[in-house]
C-alpha cells in the first residue's frame, strides 16, 4: 500500500481572496515552474520487486467482483483535530506575512467543518456520477481526535491507520477514515492501493489525511481515488516504480492545442475534473485504453471497498417530518420535503407548459433546476433559503436562464399547501400573489413563507389558502426567438482547448466577478452532475447557495449565432467574461490572445450592457448575436 499526495490544484477552484491564493501559490511553488507538489512516497505492503513484475505483466488482471448495481455505497467518516477549527491567516500560514494575522481562515465552528465535510462527500460523488458509476459516498460520521493535535498528515494518517480506523468501523460502519488537521503545509495524503495488494491488505490501509482546505473542490475525490486504486500518470516519479492496482488505473496527461498540460483528476498538472476514461467527454479524449482507464478500473474496487465494513449506520429517513412531497418528473421537494415546487413556460406555440426538473447532484436540499425543452439546456434555477434566524421568513430567489415567460409555484407543506405563484412576463417584470413585485428579472423574496407551522398558518389566514387560480395564455405577450430551441450539440465536435470553466465542447472559458461598492470578488463553479455541456451554476459566497446559471447555446441552425443567457438572483453588481477559443491564438511574444470575447456587466437594478453592444434592463442576459457560428 503506498501513501500518496493529493496538494490543492485544478482549474475549478473555489473562488479564494486574493491574498490567500497568492499564499497559496507561494505554498506550493515547485521549480518544475508550478506544478503541484509531490513528494516521493515511502512504501509497504508489497516489495518494488514484486509491483515492477506485476506492472510488467500483460494481461493479467484480478478477478472482476460482481458489480453492485444501486448497492455499492462507501461510508466515510472523518476524525478531526481541535485545531482544525479557528484557525486564522497567522495558524494557518505562520510562516507568511498576510498583512491580516487575525482573519479567520477556514471552518471556525463544528457545524462549519460538518458541512465542509458533507460538501466535500457530495463534490466525490458527482465526479462519481460523470464517471458513469452507479455508486456513493455516504458520510457517517465527524467526531473530535485530541490525539491529532499537532500532527501534521502523514503523521496523522499513520495514527488513523493504527488508532482509529477499528473504531470508525466499530461505531460508524465507515469503509474508509481520514484525518482533518491543521497542517500548515498544502499535501494532502491517501492510501493507495497498488498492484499486488490484497483485499484484506487494502481494508485495512483504506485511511487518508487532510487539511480542512484540502476538503474544498476535488482534492477529497482524488484522495478516494488512491484508496480505490488509481496512481498519478504513467512515469511520474511518485509513482517510484510502483503501478495502480490494475495496469489501466492511471491518470491521464495531454497537452491542448496552445501546448498547455492539463490531465483527467489524480494527474500531477492542472486537472478537468472527471476520471481518466476512453469515452469522449464533450469531445475531448481524457484516457488511454492501455494505461488511463480510471473510471474501467474503478470497477475492480469498488464492490470491495463498499464491503469493507457492514453498515452500522440508520438509513436516511427521506420524510422526516411527514410533509410528503414526492418529488418526480416536474415537481421538486426542497428543506427535507416541506417546499412542493413546479414552473410553466409559455412560448408562441405553448401556453403553460409543465417544465421539467433536471435530475442534479450537488446543489443541495435549497434549490433546484429546472429545464423547458431538455436536460441539456436548464432554464431555470429556484431556491427556499432558511432565512428564519433573521426575518423569521423562508426566503425564495429564482433565476431563469431564459426570455420565455414562466410562473413558479411554491406550496409550503407545513400548512397544508399555501401556495406563492411568481409570474414572469416577457418583459421581465414578475409579480408573485403575495404582494411580491419586480422589474429586476430575478426573485428575491425575502418574506415568502413565515417560519414554523403557527406562524405560516398565522399567514395563510391573513393572505388566504390554496393555490392561486390560473391565468390565461393571453398574459404572455411573447416575442422573442430565443429559447425556442433546445440546446443542440456543436456542430463540430472538435476540442477547442479550452481549460477552466469551459462549455460547449470545450470552445467557451466562463467567470463572473461580484462587486459591493469599491470590493470586488472572484465566484465559483459549483461541481453539479446533470448541467450538460451548455451550462454552469455560479455561486459567489458559499458553495452550497448558487446565485447564477449562465449558459452558452449553440443557435447556429436558427441565426447563425451562439447565444448566451444568464441570470443571478441577487442584487449585487457583477462582471461575466466569456472567451472564444474558436478564436485563440498566441502572439509573438507568447501571450495568448482572443480574436472574440464578449465581457457583461450588470450594473443593479437589472440593467445589463455587454462590450459587443447588447443591453437590457429585463435582468436577464439573453443575448442571441453573442458570437458567430462561423470562425
Amino acid at each position: 500500500m503506498v501513501p500518496f499526495t493529493f496538494p490543492l490544484h485544478g482549474f475549478r477552484r473555489a473562488a479564494l481572496p486574493l491574498a490567500l491564493v497568492l499564499l497559496l501559490l507561494l505554498a506550493t511553488a515547485v521549480r518544475a515552474g508550478g506544478e503541484r507538489p509531490l513528494v516521493v512516497p515511502s512504501f509497504s505492503g508489497v516489495t518494488l520487486a514484486e509491483s515492477q513484475a506485476i506492472a510488467r505483466a500483460s494481461g493479467e488482471l484480478p478477478p472482476l467482483p460482481e458489480w453492485c448495481d444501486g448497492t455499492c455505497v462507501i461510508d466515510v467518516a472523518f476524525f478531526y483535530a481541535p485545531e482544525a477549527i479557528g484557525q486564522t491567516n497567522a495558524t494557518a500560514f505562520p510562516d507568511v506575512d498576510t498583512g491580516d494575522p487575525d482573519k479567520p481562515v477556514g471552518p471556525q465552528t463544528v457545524g462549519e467543518l460538518h458541512a465542509d465535510a458533507l460538501a466535500a462527500v457530495s463534490v466525490a460523488n458527482v465526479v462519481f456520477r460523470r464517471a458513469g458509476l452507479d455508486a456513493k459516498l455516504r458520510f457517517v460520521g465527524l467526531e473530535l481526535d485530541p490525539a491529532l493535535t499537532g500532527l501534521g498528515t502523514q503523521d496523522a494518517l499513520r495514527h488513523v491507520r493504527g488508532e482509529r480506523l477499528a473504531h470508525a468501523r466499530s461505531r460508524y460502519g465507515a469503509d474508509l477514515a481520514y484525518a482533518i488537521t491543521a497542517d500548515s503545509g498544502t499535501r494532502c495524503t491517501a492510501v493507495a492501493r497498488t498492484a499486488g495488494n490484497s483485499r484484506e491488505s487494502a481494508r485495512s490501509s483504506a485511511v487518508g489525511a487532510l487539511r480542512t482546505l484540502c476538503l474544498g473542490r476535488y482534492t477529497f475525490a482524488g484522495l478516494v481515488g488512491f484508496n480505490l486504486g488509481l496512481l498519478l500518470e504513467p512515469g511520474h516519479s511518485s509513482n517510484s516504480g510502483h503501478a495502480p492496482f490494475v495496469p489501466f488505473g492511471h491518470a491521464y496527461v495531454a497537452e491542448n492545442v496552445l501546448g498547455t498540460r492539463y490531465g483527467s483528476l489524480m494527474s500531477s498538472v492542472p486537472y478537468m475534473p472527471w476520471f481518466s476514461t476512453v469515452e469522449p467527454v464533450y469531445g475531448r479524449v481524457l484516457g488511454d485504453a492501455d494505461v488511463s482507464d480510471a473510471v474501467r478500473a474503478l470497477r475492480y474496487t469498488i464492490p470491495e471497498a463498499a464491503g469493507f465494513s457492514p453498515t452500522a449506520v440508520p438509513g436516511r429517513v427521506e420524510n422526516p417530518h411527514g410533509y410528503d412531497c414526492r418529488p418526480s418528473a416536474s415537481r421538486a421537494c426542497l428543506n427535507e420535503r416541506r417546499f412542493d415546487v413546479s414552473a410553466r413556460f409559455s412560448t408562441r406555440r405553448v401556453s403553460r407548459a409543465l417544465a421539467k426538473r433536471l435530475d442534479a447532484d450537488g446543489l443541495g436540499d435549497s434549490g433546484s433546476l429546472f429545464y423547458f425543452f431538455g436536460p441539456d439546456n436548464p432554464e431555470m434555477v429556484v431556491k427556499v433559503v432558511d432565512g428564519c434566524g433573521l426575518n423569521g421568513h423562508w426566503w425564495v430567489f429564482g433565476s431563469a436562464a431564459t426570455d420565455l415567460a414562466y410562473e413558479v409555484v411554491i406550496k409550503d407543506l407545513a400548512n397544508g399547501g399555501r401556495a406563492i405563484r411568481y409570474r414572469r412576463n416577457a418583459g421581465g417584470v414578475i409579480v408573485g400573489n403575495n404582494g411580491y413585485s419586480t422589474a429586476a428579472g430575478v426573485i428575491t423574496d425575502t418574506w415568502a413563507f413565515a417560519c414554523g407551522r403557527a406562524a405560516a398558518q398565522a399567514a395563510e389566514r391573513r393572505l388566504g389558502a390554496g393555490a392561486p387560480e390560473d391565468h390565461a395564455a393571453s398574459e404572455y405577450g411573447q416575442t422573442a426567438v430565443a429559447g425556442f430551441v433546445a440546446a443542440q450539440a456543436a456542430a463540430d465536435a472538435g476540442d477547442y482547448g479550452c481549460l477552466g470553466n469551459c462549455l460547449n465542447n470545450w470552445r467557451f472559458r466562463v467567470g463572473v466577478n461580484w462587486h459591493v461598492g469599491d470590493v470586488q470578488g472572484g465566484a465559483g463553479d459549483i461541481p453539479t452532475y446533470g448541467l450538460g455541456d451548455s451550462a454552469v451554476l455560479i455561486y459567489f459566497f458559499e458553495p452550497d447557495n448558487p446565485e447564477m446559471l449562465l449558459k452558452v447555446v449553440d443557435g447556429c441552425g436558427v441565426n447563425g449565432h451562439w447565444w448566451v443567457f444568464g441570470s443571478a438572483a441577487t442584487d449585487l453588481r457583477y462582471t461575466v467574461w466569456i472567451y472564444d477559443y474558436a478564436t485563440v491564438h498566441r502572439d509573438s511574444d507568447g501571450y495568448v490572445r482572443f480574436e472574440r470575447t464578449n465581457v457583461y456587466d450588470h450594473h443593479g437594478g437589472g440593467r445589463i450592457t455587454g462590450d459587443n453592444g447588447y443591453s437590457t434592463a429585463a435582468g436577464v442576459i439573453s443575448d442571441t448575436s453573442a458570437f458567430p457560428c462561423k470562425q
